[in-house]
């Protein structure tokens, strides 16, 4: 899905949300927060949507920042997209829309009419099986080697869906249908959910003392993206940056330390970029506090 971008087209919004965002959101963050609701409509639905703009309204009663208001923001758009999390249900959504066929045959350079073969490839983890089941079963799989090894055995190899052919597009659009009915049910939705609040939570303790710091954080959510292993690299970076921005505090290089190490864990998705920088951190802290 494309990113939350000013200047994107934003559909008409039914009555009720367009009202809600007129009247809770500054006007800097209006079009970022339109764009919010527009794309968790599509994801889910409008109680997920109230959630978000109830999560967001959480963050503007904290920004006194007029009139850029970069907290309210950075609010809009990073927690929309982490409400859209890419779980087993939006990845099969995303293949099974016909603007994705489109995209492909461009890329290929198929001619008007001309036949089309798409193959995907789906391999995922016992950790995606297991996200997209119930919450508590999904744990208790998780929590047990032998239901584990039982779910391995059966999802190890993988398998090849021709999504150009009836059979192929149905189970992708199946699954795509059963995201809004049974995603809020899953263990995956309860764990970033989760997540969320923490980071929100944080994110409003810091304005109170370091407005920037906060803001830095908030953009930090570029870091929890993706599907798979990209997700649990990029979860294992932004866990040790949010530690790092408790730390931080007090610091008057604090929010320039945040974007460094932002930056560091995206360029390197090993994390060998992100150590060095928290190491370059720990070693000064001591100076610091002195």
């Amino acid at each position: 899905a494309a990113p939350l971008q000013p200047g994107q087209v934003v559909s008409p919004l039914p009555a009720e949300l367009q009202q809600r965002v007129q009247n809770e959101i500054p006007a800097a963050a209006r079009e970022l927060a339109q764009l919010g609701v527009q794309r968790l409509l599509d994801y889910q639905d409008a109680a997920y949507v109230a959630h978000y703009l109830e999560r967001l309204g959480s963050v503007v009663a904290v920004d006194h920042a007029a009139p850029d208001h970069a907290l309210s923001c950075a609010a809009a758009r990073h927690l929309a997209l982490w409400m859209a999390f890419e779980d087993t249900f939006r990845v099969a959504d995303l293949k099974a829309r016909p603007e994705r066929l489109a995209r492909v045959r461009d890329e290929v350079g198929a001619a008007p009419g001309q036949g089309l073969r798409v193959t995907e490839y789906l391999h995922p983890r016992v950790e995606e099986v297991c996200d997209s089941l119930p919450a508590a079963l999904g744990a208790r799989v998780l929590a047990s080697p032998l239901l584990r090894g039982l779910v391995e055995r059966l999802v190890g190899r993988g398998r090849k869906l021709r999504s150009d052919t009836i059979t192929g597009y149905l189970q992708l659009w199946l699954l795509a249908r059963a995201g809004r009915r049974w995603r809020p049910r899953s263990l995956r939705f309860a764990r970033e959910q989760q997540r969320i609040d923490v980071w929100l939570e944080t994110v409003r303790e810091l304005a109170a003392n370091d407005y920037d710091l906060a803001v830095e954080l908030l953009r930090c959510q570029e870091l929890v993206r993706g599907y798979g292993d990209t997700h649990a690299r990029g979860w294992a970076a932004f866990a040790q940056i949010l530690q790092s921005a408790v730390e931080l505090t007090g610091r008057g290089d604090a929010a320039a330390q945040m974007a460094a190490l932002r930056a560091a864990a995206l360029a390197d998705e090993r994390g060998e970029q992100l150590g060095e920088v928290l190491v370059t951190l720990e070693r000064r802290q001591p100076q610091a506090a002195a």
